[in-house]
């Protein structure tokens, strides 16, 4: 459903110009409840999510159940002295890249700064 409404707009030399302004809906009933054709989380949302949140340093990453409930997923770390055995990486919701988390710890090797000199 269009409106149209007149509008006056005061030009430089001081002239009134009258322009028509037409009013288009946002959305309407049938695309509100339209879901998405492929909700599930992209491998590209979680290499964005392994760089900005870990030390990771990602080499590889791979699905580990494609399509199942909860989404899994393996990285590869560059970083091998904080990860040595690659990141895990859970999806609670497989359409909501927000749900996800890191499941294996950040390992720290405390005694190794003992090693430095002082």
């Amino acid at each position: 459903m269009r409106a149209s409404r007149r509008v006056r707009l005061n030009s430089a030399r001081g002239a009134v110009a009258a322009v028509a302004v037409a009013a288009f809906p946002v959305g309407d009933a049938a695309s509100a409840g339209a879901k998405p054709r492929n909700p599930e989380i992209k491998d590209y949302e979680i290499a964005r999510f392994i760089y900005l949140k870990t030390s990771c340093g990602m080499r590889e990453l791979t699905r580990v159940n494609p399509g199942g409930t909860p989404l899994l997923f393996h990285a590869d770390c560059n970083n091998a002295s904080a990860w040595p055995g690659g990141m895990d990486i859970t999806c609670r919701e497989p359409d909501d890249d927000r749900t996800c988390t890191v499941t294996t710890e950040e390992k720290h090797f405390k005694y190794l700064d003992l090693l430095r000199q002082k």
